[in-house]
C-alpha cells in the first residue's frame, strides 16, 4: 500500500481552479437538503427541490432510464436534479447542457463530507444502490479502433468532437468556437461501470469529461483500462469514492483533484496515471493530484506488491511529481 497522505501531481499545480464544485449544490426554489432528498421514503420527491426528475422502475417515476431523464431537461442554465431509485441501469449517459445537473442516487447512507474515503465500496453495488453499467471497449480485434469516447459509460461534454481523445501529443483538435459545456455537474452515491471484460482488453472508459466542470461524491468508477478520462478544459473534483482499474486508469489532458478516495488496483499494466504533457502558450497547470487517498490492491488474491507504477510518461513533454 502506498502512503495514505499520497500526493501525486502531474505538472506544477500552481493555482487550481476555484470553480470546482466542492460543496453541496446551492438551494434553489424551495429549501434543498441534498441528504434528505436521497433518503428512501414513500414519497421520493417530498424533500427534493423543484425541477427534480425521478427515475426508476416504479409507477410514480417520470422515466425508467436515466438518459431519458437527461434528454427531458431543457438546454438552458436552469438547475435540474435527477433522483435515481435503486437498481442496475444498463445504458450510456451523455450530458451536453450548460446548466447545473445534480445526479443523486437514492440511498440510506448518503455521502457525508466527514465519512472518510471508499464510501462507494470495493465493488459495484456494495454500498451504492444505483449502478450504471455499459459494456464497450475499443482497439481490439472485435471492436475496431473507434475513439475512446465511444466506450464511456458517462460522458460530459458539449459536443461529440470535444469528447474525443485523439492521438499524438496534442490529441484531438477541438474546433475553435466550441462552447464550454456543463458548468456544474455533480453526482452522489452512484457507481459507473464499464464491464467489457474482467481484465485490461483495450480502452473502456467509465467516465469521460471535456470542456466541463464536475464533482463526484461517494461515487465509484470501475473498469480495467482507461477508467477515468479527464479531457481538455475539464476541471474535476472527486471525494470519498472509489476508482478501480488495471492500466492507465486516470488519464487525460485536464485537471483532476482526488481527495480521500480508494484507488483499487485490479492488476498492474502501464501506470495508475498517464497524463499528456501538452505544450501550451501559457503556464501549464493541468494534472492529476491524489491527496489523502489509499492506493491498494482490489483483493487479497493479487500478488502485485511494488509492481504498479504511480505514473508513466504518455508523451515526452510530461513531467511527473510525487510527494507524501
Amino acid at each position: 500500500m502506498y502512503p495514505r497522505n499520497l500526493v501525486l501531481g502531474l505538472l506544477p499545480f500552481l493555482a487550481f481552479t476555484s470553480s470546482l464544485p466542492t460543496t453541496d449544490p446551492p438551494s434553489y426554489g424551495s429549501t434543498f437538503n441534498r441528504t434528505a432528498c436521497q433518503l428512501p421514503s414513500s414519497d421520493p420527491l417530498a424533500d427534493c427541490p423543484e425541477n427534480t426528475v425521478l427515475v426508476g422502475p416504479t409507477s410514480n417515476a417520470h422515466f425508467s432510464t436515466i438518459q431519458s431523464a437527461i434528454l427531458s431537461i431543457p438546454n438552458n442554465t436552469t438547475p435540474y436534479t435527477i433522483l435515481v431509485l435503486p437498481g442496475n441501469y444498463t445504458e450510456q449517459l451523455n450530458i451536453t447542457r450548460p446548466g447545473p445537473v445534480y445526479l443523486l442516487g437514492q440511498t440510506s447512507s448518503p455521502y457525508s463530507p466527514d465519512g472518510g474515503n471508499n464510501q462507494a465500496g470495493d465493488n459495484p453495488g456494495t454500498k451504492n444502490s444505483v449502478v450504471v453499467i455499459w459494456h464497450q471497449a475499443t482497439g481490439t480485434a472485435t471492436t475496431g479502433t473507434l475513439d475512446n469516447a465511444f466506450t464511456s459509460t458517462l460522458t460530459i461534454a458539449p459536443t461529440l468532437n470535444a469528447s474525443f481523445t485523439g492521438a499524438g501529443p496534442d490529441g484531438n483538435t477541438v474546433p475553435a468556437g466550441t462552447p464550454f459545456g456543463n458548468t456544474d455537474f455533480r453526482a452522489y452515491n452512484i457507481d459507473f461501470v464499464n464491464a467489457y471484460l474482467p481484465y485490461s482488453a483495450g480502452p473502456s472508459l467509465a467516465l469521460s469529461i471535456s470542456y466541463a466542470n464536475a464533482g463526484f461524491y461517494g461515487v465509484g468508477f470501475f473498469s480495467y483500462q482507461d477508467t477515468v478520462y479527464i479531457g481538455k478544459l475539464a476541471s474535476v473534483y472527486m471525494k470519498g469514492g472509489t476508482v478501480a482499474g488495471q492500466t492507465d486508469f486516470f488519464y487525460g489532458f485536464g485537471t483532476l483533484w482526488v481527495q480521500g478516495i480508494s484507488v483499487l488496483l485490479r492488476g498492474c499494466g502501464g501506470g495508475i496515471t498517464a497524463w499528456k504533457g501538452t505544450n501550451t502558450t501559457f503556464v501549464n497547470k493541468y494534472g492529476v493530484y491524489l491527496h489523502d487517498s489509499v492506493v491498494r490492491k482490489a483483493n487479497s488474491s493479487l500478488s502485485i506488491a511494488q509492481q504498479c507504477a504511480l505514473g508513466r510518461p504518455w508523451v515526452s513533454a510530461e513531467r511527473i511529481l510525487r510527494g507524501h
